[in-house]
């Protein structure tokens, strides 16, 4: 345990100069942001008046860390360092449970060095709580065989309900066990409810309260979070590799990604839609593949599932084996998937005549690797079975080291080959070595774009592109950085091209377009929009972010097109009615115009989307909304309303010059206009 805890410190230690550890991006930057709100006391806008997107407990846990120690993002990751200690010592107390102190030792070893288990607790994602948690569970569980008293049934419900509020997966297995507690009493089978049912009432006691937040606070009946539909649609669709965590026609970007997906739901159910509303209806969407596309979704299901037992660790907010090796010798000390899933699976083979009693250890392996696969593979996902897998492998070790020893050879010949055999075929499966420092050098490049601007990423994206030619990815941000340093013939190539690979792929339209645009081409931007918007009409495609209908209308408000362009900007707020950027030019457009009214009600629109703007573009959009909204609400005699609008800006941007003045301008006597 000593050694396992000093492996994640110089881990942590080490990747302090990895760029993502100080600023976190993806999953790991809305944990952070989220945790921080709640640490100050203050809702997180983007959630405030919805259930709980993912859920609570890993952000509770950030915000205590915050609350009792500060902002660091080091203090957490610390602690963390504490919870693989935890980890280790529960593998080694369920190895000697289910098998003996020998396989214990073995897989507490395993556990101690391997490098996957090591970087997610260094991670500011969820894994890192859940892996210990449900160890505990498991254990707890184990203890279960038999005759168990109360006590012992309440608390190993307690601790799957706070592993369901971090991570809602187990609750998949939880009907599996009370059916367990059941089994063990089939010879006097009325006798095993009450335990079945004493389970069943402690594991939900930590989730009946976030039940009951989203449902009476939030005015929305979610169990625990209104992720899941997404998630199943990201999983199980037409244009699913098994592995993106990206819902088709969305942009890249957690944020972008996130309203996206909220604005095309809306869009096909014509109405705007409650958190669970969302959720089903992309559940309902991924059911109507999965059993009205068998030709395409069985094949799906079986990629999933080799994917799950490949020997490469999906990553899906950074490449983890890129980092993780590039900043850290701590991962080249480790075995890998390759090794450790076939010593698992065979252990978990030799122990199949214990299978009522081992049932909470293999029971949960076989139904956790289901709830992975039945929505998408990733790294993350896959960490809570590799304990287990551990546990499993110490026990074929130590069978193994027997074998030798009494010198049962053809017995040690057969798990050998099987070793073998599924070690090669997993190894095999996995990407090159090309493709995946490629994806590496791409993420190391953005990293490197938010530190020191676009020159420093240039090389990496090079670099990435001579690896991964066809990446698309690859060809966006490169095509981004070439425009930026003025080499536009190069940035079009590359931009076109992704367009080609990847001809639905929005964030590659909306870079191209803008290129366009601001290069004062906007009859090539309609152009190349027209041919978008016409694509989505052959392909049978209803439901499409605003991205070509925002260009067409500033493309037809260039040329001096305005009712033209009025009608596309509405038809983009009918697409996406938070788009921010397609509200505030309508409003511009009506303000230009002299239609007051219209304009107030645009820039109203925009106002109300101002809250999830990303950071960089906020302000200059606050100061036109606020502008506008002003302007229009003054032009219809309504001053003392322009005046509040313009105070608000003011008392939330106190140091922003353009919120002054236009106080100074709004709140003004009259007779000073």
């Amino acid at each position: 345990m000593s050694l396992g805890f000093a492996l994640r410190v110089i881990y942590v230690l080490q990747m302090q100069d990895h760029p993502h550890h100080l600023e976190p991006v993806m999953d790991s930057a809305v944990h952070v942001d989220w945790a921080r709100s709640i640490a100050q006391g203050e809702s997180f806008p983007p959630f405030a008046d919805r259930p709980f997107f993912r859920a609570p407990f890993y952000i509770w846990f950030l915000a205590a860390v915050s609350r009792l120690f500060g902002d660091s993002l080091l203090i957490p990751r610390l602690v963390q360092c504490l919870f693989g200690a935890a980890t280790i010592a529960l593998v080694h107390h369920i190895g000697r449970i289910a098998f003996d102190v020998r396989a214990a030792r073995i897989a507490a070893t395993i556990a101690a060095t391997y490098w996957v288990l090591i970087y997610f607790d260094g991670e500011l994602l969820i894994p890192s709580l859940i892996v210990p948690l449900n160890l505990l569970a498991i254990a707890l569980t184990l203890r279960l065989v038999g005759s168990a008293p109360p006590r012992r049934l309440v608390l190993a419900g307690l601790v799957w309900g706070i592993s369901a509020i971090a991570r809602p997966n187990v609750l998949l297995f939880v009907p599996f066990v009370a059916l367990w507690l059941l089994w063990q009493k089939r010879a006097r089978w009325q006798q095993g409810f009450l335990p079945a049912l004493i389970f069943l009432l402690a594991c939900l006691a930590p989730i009946l309260p976030i039940t009951a937040y989203n449902t009476f606070v939030q005015d929305d009946f979610v169990l625990v979070s209104s992720q899941g539909g997404v998630n199943f649609w990201i999983g199980n669709n037409p244009d699913s590799n098994g592995v993106f965590a990206i819902v088709p026609g969305t942009r890249e970007g957690w944020w972008t990604g996130y309203y996206d997906t909220i604005a095309l739901a809306e869009q096909a159910e014509g109405r705007e839609l409650r958190a669970s509303e969302v959720s089903r209806h992309y559940a309902s969407r991924a059911w109507a593949f999965i059993l009205g596309e068998p030709a395409q979704s069985i094949p799906l299901l079986w990629r999933k599932l080799k994917l799950f037992f490949t020997a490469f660790e999906y990553g899906n907010n950074e490449n983890i084996t890129f980092f993780a090796h590039r900043f850290s010798v701590v991962p080249f000390f480790s075995i890998g998937f390759g090794v450790l899933a076939p010593l698992g699976l065979l252990g978990l083979l030799l122990c199949l005549r214990r299978g009522s009693e081992l049932f909470p250890l293999w029971g949960f392996f076989f139904v956790y690797t289901a709830s992975v696969v039945a929505f998408f593979v990733s790294a993350r996902f896959r960490v809570p079975i590799l304990p287990v897998l551990m546990v499993f492998a110490g026990h074929a070790l130590a069978w193994s080291w027997d074998r030798l020893r009494s010198r049962d050879l053809l017995r040690l010949l057969f798990g050998a080959a099987f070793v073998l055999m599924l070690g090669s075929w997993s190894l095999a499966r996995a990407p090159s070595r090309a493709e995946t420092d490629g994806s590496g050098h791409l993420q190391l490049a953005q990293a490197r774009a938010r530190e020191d601007g676009i020159a420093a990423a240039i090389p990496h994206l090079r670099r990435a592109h001579e690896l991964s030619p066809d990446h698309v990815s690859v060809l966006l941000k490169l095509g981004m950085a070439e425009q930026r340093l003025g080499n536009e013939a190069e940035a079009l190539r590359l931009l076109e091209r992704a367009l080609v690979l990847a001809p639905l792929r929005t964030d590659a339209l909306d870079v191209l377009l803008n290129l366009h645009f601001h290069a004062g081409r906007p009859e090539r931007t309609e152009a190349l929009a027209t041919d978008y918007i016409a694509s989505l009409a052959r392909n049978g495609i209803e439901q499409a972010p605003e991205i070509p209908w925002f260009h067409l209308g500033r493309s037809r408000a260039a040329r001096g097109e305005v009712d033209e362009a009025v009608r596309a900007l509405e038809e983009a707020l009918e697409r996406d009615g938070r788009s921010l950027r397609s509200a505030a030019l309508l409003g511009d457009l009506h303000l230009a115009g002299g239609d007051w009214v219209q304009a107030e009600a645009a820039f109203e629109r925009a106002f109300a989307s101002l809250d999830i703007a990303l950071e960089e573009t906020r302000l200059p959009f606050e100061t036109r909304v606020y502008r506008g909204l002003v302007a229009s609400l003054w032009q219809q005699g309504s001053r003392e309303a322009a005046c509040t609008r313009a105070s608000f800006w003011l008392r939330s941007r106190p140091d922003v010059p353009a919120a002054r003045q236009l106080h100074a301008q709004a709140c003004a006597d009259e007779s000073s206009r």
